[in-house]
């Protein structure tokens, strides 16, 4: 068996492991460290002085502890290794892959907090903390795709489908799918997330999985939408974001954000990790082929759970969530067509794509790396509406100040 000792260092945490890493003990080892990594710990150290010894099973779970701290900006180290410990590994070839060095004081050698040339403020509202970058930027245009008027009624046709280029939008949401022929692509429109010009979508059909399309600046994507929002990004604000005393909600995350920033509207993106999502999507494509009957509405009772998965308790708990939408701070101003993209008790509107359980960089100067990552890498399980009772434990975003 082993035992694993925590405590704290300038710069690092550091487990002190004692005595025997094998099938039986790894697990528990391996637990200690995805624990301290899930805390936001970015450097993490292990001594092995009191360790006598280590088998594939235990070499194991170093190099996927070093992945997935590599993963999220950070970096998993041994040192201490005797010398025969130190030969299981180099046998594996394990120690290309691991940061071994041999002492301590080579250890705070290494590990040196960089500082930032770029100036931070913090700033605590409500029950949570905004560390922060601010740029004075340009506000963005925010582009209204069709309308929503047809959606309660299921009257969509090929005549409201608009097309929408990927380098003509960063940032937005939507109902929307991918294809060049209405009579192929009509039944896969679904809730919808760009990032970064790329789109997320979540076809409005049974046995339903994310659809993607990754965008970059030399390709241009034509994207089709029935209905939807979105901007260029060029963030006034970078922020990382935690709670003070517990988990999140969103609706208490837009409001601070409302009260830092001093525009009337403005569209944010956040990477975050989900401690209960609360979201909806349609699981039917509004469209004329679809409607109940030429007068019913789908959100009416005796429809609504037809045409809406909708929660009766959270969901995707530590799942990692990247959301764009966005927020206004007085719905009074806007004129009625900016009006319809907010729902009417809320002002905010957001989709989110949910991811599977995931270590990320929460440094904010990383948002960019970090988000471009996550898009090629990891796998989507869907695209929600995400509703004001979400929570989320810390994370990165962005806000882009609009025009409204």
């Amino acid at each position: 068996m082993a035992e694993c000792i925590v405590s704290n260092e300038v710069g690092f945490t550091k487990i002190s492991i004692q005595g025997r890493i094998d099938s039986i003990s790894a697990p528990q080892v391996e637990q200690k460290i995805i624990s301290i990594a899930n805390s936001g710990e970015k450097f993490i150290a292990c001594d092995f002085k009191e360790v006598n010894y280590i088998s594939s099973a235990g070499l194991r779970i170093f190099l996927t502890g070093q992945q997935k701290m590599a993963s999220a900006g950070g970096n998993l180290y041994l040192y201490c290794l005797n010398p025969q410990i130190l030969q299981v590994f180099k046998m594996g070839g394990f120690h290309n892959f691991m940061k071994i060095v041999d002492d301590e004081k080579s250890l705070l050698a290494i590990i040196k907090p960089e500082k930032s040339k770029i100036k931070k403020e913090s700033i605590d509202l409500g029950r949570i903390r905004f560390e922060y970058i601010k740029s004075e930027k340009a506000p963005s245009d925010l582009k209204i795709i069709g309308t929503q008027d047809k959606l309660p009624l299921s009257t969509y046709s090929e005549n409201d489908v608009v097309s929408v280029s990927s380098q003509d939008i960063d940032y937005g949401t939507g109902l929307a799918t991918t294809g060049v022929d209405y009579e192929d692509y009509k039944n896969y429109f679904g809730e919808t997330v760009l990032l970064n010009g790329s789109i997320f979508f979540y076809p409005a059909i049974k046995k339903t999985a994310v659809d993607f399309m990754q965008a970059s600046p030399e390709m241009n994507f034509e994207y089709k939408f029935l209905h939807g929002f979105g901007y260029k990004d060029n963030p006034e604000y970078t922020l990382k974001f935690n709670g003070l005393d517990g988990f999140i909600d969103l609706h208490d995350l837009v409001q601070a954000m409302i009260e830092l920033t001093e525009n009337q509207m403005f569209g944010f993106t956040m990477i975050t990790e989900s401690k209960g999502i609360w979201g909806m999507n349609l699981t039917n494509v509004p469209i004329k082929e679809n409607q109940p009957n030429d007068t019913d509405n789908i959100f009416d009772a005796k429809h609504f759970y037809q045409w809406m998965n909708f929660p009766v308790e959270p969901n995707d708990i530590n799942s990692l969530v990247i959301a764009t939408g966005i927020a206004v701070k007085n719905k009074d101003k806007l004129n009625d067509e900016m009006k319809s993209l907010f729902p009417k008790d809320s002002n905010f509107h957001i989709h989110g794509v949910v991811f599977d359980k995931e270590l990320f960089n929460d440094d904010l100067e990383k948002f960019d790396e970090e988000l471009t990552r996550i898009i090629s890498s990891s796998e989507a399980k869907k695209v929600q509406h995400l509703l004001a009772s979400s929570q989320f434990n810390k994370g990165i975003l962005t806000i882009t100040a609009l025009k409204g």
